[in-house]
């Protein structure tokens, strides 16, 4: 799904170059794609948190360039405000700030002026979470496990015996006790198909 994802923005972007001379591909698109893709509900990645940052923090950085220009101090300046209103509002949303670093540091994106807001990275990251929702919706209806092999039955293992002293603990929480050595233990684990690890074959 991300490779099909950013093959679309890849075609969009030689197009819009193309056509337009504008820039597209943003370099916070990478940022949101680890949120979309490699993460299942993760906060930060809600709409809420996308919208709202995104258009916040190019917001600032725009009138910061616009203002004061790419200098050392407007970047700094730029990610504070950017970081603090996220706080503020409760939509912390990491992509937001590559979204200031990148206007400050690439021309074409500070020549767009207050557009900057809706093209190219709101744009672009709306339709990146779009995708990622619908790749948490298949990863719930068809979950896998990439290179983890299928645990067989515990029942299969070998278990080491027991200690005459040793105790095992029963139950959980609260409710449970430690028990004093017990043949029956032993006699139940040895009753196991796996058996125990020191039997001989």
């Amino acid at each position: 799904m991300c490779f099909v994802t950013f093959s679309v923005l890849g075609l969009l972007d030689a197009s819009i170059k193309t056509r337009l001379g504008l820039p597209f591909m943003h370099g916070a698109w990478g940022t949101i794609s680890m949120l979309a893709f490699g993460t299942i509900d993760n906060p930060v990645a809600r709409w809420y948190n996308c919208v709202v940052a995104t258009i916040a923090s190019c917001a600032v950085v725009a009138a910061c360039f616009h203002c004061f220009g790419a200098a050392w101090w407007s970047r700094a300046l730029a990610v504070s405000i950017s970081l603090a209103f996220m706080m503020w509002t409760g939509s912390v949303h990491p992509p937001g700030a590559a979204a200031v670093m990148a206007c400050m540091d690439i021309s074409g994106f500070q020549s767009l002026g207050l557009w900057y807001v809706a093209y190219p990275t709101l744009f672009g990251s709306l339709f990146i979470l779009a995708m990622g929702k619908l790749c948490q919706r298949l990863k719930r209806r068809h979950e896998w496990t990439w290179g983890s092999p299928e645990t067989p039955p515990p029942d299969e293992y070998c278990v080491v015996r027991p200690e005459r002293g040793d105790r095992e603990w029963l139950g959980g929480g609260r409710d449970g006790k430690w028990s004093e050595y017990d043949t029956e233990i032993e006699e139940a684990l040895e009753a196991r198909p796996g058996g125990f690890c020191d039997d001989d074959d």
